[in-house]
């Protein structure tokens, strides 16, 4: 009876497995433009209409068709969507992004950015996070297979479809040259873009006689 029952279990085990691999598709991408993967993203703000967000409020200057912004990556559909006009987002999406000789030219950088859905819908786990490697005349992508890449930034939060804000947001920034490390937390905000936690470490950290004075007042 004992055998039984495990073999029971063991096909159900197998029965679920088989089920999880069947409910999803990860189709792999390189060199593209959001525009160009047939997904429909892209959209970082709640729309008038009730639209939500589709695309995380990571670079403020972000848009889908940009020359500047081409991934290489994945993202994971439902397998019965595959080929239509409008595939259904289910389960994560990876973006990998290289800059070449940033910093004065003194850099390279590798952004990783991924976000998950549910149905098509924005919902659950982002991170971001950002490397850089000294520039040594590289050219392409390929010359940086080999690179020593260390993290400059690590961003992670979760987005919730139905506030329409991320929650839980850990932002760590390490800056090498001066042996400096900014961590900010915050519950919940509309927005995770760079520029708004460099903004809060700049106020943070400027001396008092440039530092902004905030008041608030009631009338």
């Amino acid at each position: 009876m004992e055998c039984i029952m495990k073999n029971v279990l063991i096909v159900l085990v197998l029965i679920i497995l088989a089920n999880t691999a069947f409910a999803q598709k990860r189709i792999s991408f390189r060199d593209k433009k959001i525009s160009e993967l047939n997904l429909n993203i892209g959209e970082m703000y709640e729309t008038e209409g009730g639209g939500r967000p589709n695309f995380p409020y990571v670079w403020s200057d972000f848009e889908p068709d940009s020359e500047n912004y081409k991934f290489n990556g994945y993202y994971t559909i439902t397998p019965q969507s595959a080929g239509e006009d409008e595939q259904i987002l289910n389960g994560e999406l990876k973006l990998i992004r290289y800059l070449l000789q940033v910093a004065e030219g003194t850099l390279n950088l590798k952004e990783e950015l991924t976000f998950n859905f549910k149905d098509g819908v924005m919902n659950g786990p982002v991170s971001y996070y950002q490397y850089s490697a000294e520039y040594q005349g590289e050219t392409d992508e390929a010359d940086l297979k080999n690179k020593k890449w260390k993290k400059d930034i690590g961003l992670v939060a979760n987005f919730s479809s139905d506030d329409v804000v991320y929650k839980n947001i850990n932002y760590l920034e390490t800056r090498e040259y001066d042996r400096t490390k900014f961590i900010v937390t915050q519950g919940s905000w509309h927005e995770i873009t760079l520029e708004y936690f460099q903004t809060i470490i700049n106020i943070n950290t400027a001396d008092p006689g440039s530092k902004p004075v905030f008041k608030k007042l009631k009338y």
